[in-house]
């Protein structure tokens, strides 16, 4: 069940990570777009080290249903 959930969120984030690199190529100065960039990357830091889906204040899983919703 992890590696599904870790396979669903990584493809959603990839997909956004390309989107925001896209639109990064027209609004280069968009901070906004490059904010959301860097906690994409963040997330997919965080899958990459499995640290991804513990809460960072006390260690403890997150709900699936919520890293569905917001993987960041």
């Amino acid at each position: 069940m992890a590696d599904i959930l870790e396979s669903a969120v990584r493809g959603q984030l990839v997909e956004r990570h390309d989107k925001l690199t896209g639109a990064l190529s027209v609004f280069p100065d968009n901070t906004e777009l490059l904010t959301l960039l860097h906690d994409v990357d963040a997330a997919l830091h965080r899958l990459d080290v499995h640290t991804f889906g513990k809460c960072a204040v006390c260690g403890d899983p997150v709900e699936t249903d919520r890293l569905l919703a917001n993987p960041l």
